[in-house]
């Protein structure tokens, strides 16, 4: 279905709210609190320095130029997503 053009972008949208709706409902269930974080420039953040550069999808690694970090991206993502989410 997600290959009709013309209903993909619904389709999607709606499987993603049906997994966040599923996501806080496990969690109450084991008594985890799940907090949503807005996604944006997650990846091109420095966790270290909060210095935000453009930086493709295809490198592997976050190298910070403006105070020498360096990390694989999973983990500097990670690490900004959970910094949001304690902030909020």
């Amino acid at each position: 279905m997600v290959k009709n053009h013309h209903l993909a972008k619904s389709i999607s949208d709606t499987a993603q709210l049906r997994f966040c709706q599923w996501l806080e409902y496990v969690g109450k269930i084991f008594g985890v609190t799940v907090i949503a974080v807005a996604p944006d420039y997650t990846f091109r953040e420095c966790s270290s320095s909060g210095e935000i550069r453009k930086q493709s999808r295809d490198l592997r690694a976050h190298r910070c130029f403006h105070c020498g970090y360096v990390e694989e991206r999973d983990v500097n993502t990670n690490k900004n997503i959970l910094r949001a989410a304690l902030c909020q």
